[in-house]
């Protein structure tokens, strides 16, 4: 007898489609990773061009580990994290028209997924405007006056521009935006709540049904001010990180979830991880206001902070991208995130002298709202490394943020 399911196709993963302008040339990605010495082997499985080495699998990756002389798990780490970036810079998004997309799409409500982000953030889809396209984009910050409305050249292709409200209309706006060829673009708006950007039509006889139709490739969205400051820090730090536009179908009890199996199993933002320094890893559980985390592809100089506690302004100098340690205690999180912000620190790390369970930290509304620097509370173990190391004045740490949020759950539930 058949099974009963033998005479089911198998349904095969469709292959991705990249924008062959974004790819980089093949040796010189290799060379800016350090890898070019191994020209020859990548030629021998046939990886000839870039387009070759994004469609490598975890096989080829661990048959390289294996075959590969000299080289080392932590450049094919590299390699990968490289290769991850390209696809979600250059893939082309396309969606198919099934159940789970038409709801989708008719979605208003959602939330902005920020790469590496310990927060994520509400936003309003605005009256007019095409879908919102799924997959990963890059952004760009408008330049002062941010909002948008002097007719400026900017290569907005495939990415999200993100401006302030004001000075000019909501379809004047877009319709730059759109001439700009943006694939999406986000409106901050003035104060902390949602309003859906309307385009005028009814209302101004100047706007006409084909101006509308124009707007058919950019989707529209806005968001509170409270979002402005983490995407704009998150921006001067980690320029190439990504955000993903993800509508939510809200149920009657207030559960808002993703349509599409794509989106369900995106990280809304990142709850945990942990810190390596001089070859030992630390937990830390993050704040929940606040931009992205430090990349784990790289070394970070961390200095303690003068006064320890950080309540008062800092007196530490050449700051900039560094990581601030500070003692907990004496004033709010958010206080202490402020100061560190105004000496352009990227990552706050607060040790507490106190053998508790981590948490996750808190901020007071609304100055919390307006604090783009994340932080992360280490446990107690930490504490007993520093004081070990006394002496030291700074340290190289690198960050590793942490996937799903079981760790966390489980220091919150002691």
């Amino acid at each position: 007898n058949k099974p009963a399911n033998s005479n089911t196709k198998k349904e095969s993963k469709k292959p991705l489609t990249f924008n062959e302008d974004l790819l980089p040339d093949l040796q010189i990605l290799l060379n800016q990773l350090d890898l070019s010495k191994y020209i020859k082997n990548f030629i021998r499985i046939g990886v000839t061009d870039t387009r070759h080495l994004l469609q490598l699998n975890d096989m080829d990756y661990r048959l390289m580990a294996y075959d590969w002389e000299n080289i080392t798990s932590d450049d094919i780490t590299k390699l990968r994290n490289k290769v991850n970036e390209i696809i979600s810079l250059a893939t082309v998004n396309t969606i198919i028209e099934t159940k789970d997309y038409d709801l989708r799409n008719s979605l208003t409500y959602g939330r902005i997924h920020l790469q590496s982000s310990v927060q994520s953030f509400d936003y309003i889809k605005a009256s007019f405007g095409g879908n919102i396209k799924l997959g990963s984009f890059n952004y760009v910050m408008a330049q002062e006056p941010f909002t948008g409305c002097d007719d400026y050249t900017i290569d907005l292709s495939n990415k999200i521009f993100v401006i302030q409200r004001g000075n000019c209309t909501f379809l004047t706006k877009a319709l730059l935006a759109n001439k700009n060829k943006a694939a999406g673009l986000i409106i901050i708006n003035n104060d902390d709540h949602l309003e859906s950007p309307g385009s005028g039509l009814g209302i101004d006889k100047n706007v006409t049904e084909e101006i509308i139709d124009s707007l058919s490739n950019i989707f529209i969205i806005s968001s509170s001010n409270t979002t402005w400051e983490k995407l704009l820090f998150t921006n001067k730090f980690y320029p190439t990180l990504t955000i993903s536009v993800v509508p939510l179908s809200c149920g009657t009890r207030g559960q808002c979830v993703p349509t599409t199996d794509e989106e369900k199993l995106l990280q809304s933002e990142v709850t945990w991880g942990n810190l390596s320094i001089s070859s030992q890893s630390f937990q830390f559980l993050t704040s929940n206001f606040g931009g992205s985390l430090p990349t784990s592809n790289a070394n970070y100089e961390m200095v303690i902070a003068s006064p320890l506690d950080a309540c008062t302004p800092l007196d530490n100098v050449n700051t900039y991208g560094k990581i601030l340690l500070v003692y907990r205690g004496n004033c709010n999180f958010d206080i202490k995130s402020y100061h560190a912000q105004l000496l352009n620190f990227r990552l706050l790390v607060i040790i507490d002298e106190n053998d508790k369970p981590l948490q996750r930290i808190g901020g007071q509304l609304p100055n919390a709202g307006y604090i783009g620097i994340p932080s992360i509370l280490m446990s107690y173990s930490f504490l007993s490394y520093i004081k070990a190391n006394s002496n030291t004045i700074s340290y190289d740490v690198t960050i590793h943020p942490g996937e799903g949020t079981q760790i966390s759950d489980e220091w919150i539930d002691i």
